[in-house]
């Protein structure tokens, strides 16, 4: 399998600058961003929201 920097420029504008944007959003909202909720937790929720946010535009995309 040979892998293209158009493939590798793919995957970090789809994965990688949203979980950055949305980490940055946890890592700052009121309620989550906190001292008592624990950092892992923080980085968690941040996956699950961007694989929320992610999977349903690349699926959409490879579809048309």
């Amino acid at each position: 399998m040979v892998i293209t920097t158009q493939q590798i420029l793919d995957t970090i504008g789809t994965g990688l600058l949203p979980f950055a944007r949305i980490t940055g959003m946890c890592m700052v909202a009121p309620v989550i961003g906190g001292r008592l909720v624990p950092v892992r937790v923080r980085v968690l929720l941040s996956v699950v929201l961007t694989l929320i946010v992610v999977i349903p535009r690349s699926t959409s995309e490879r579809s048309s």
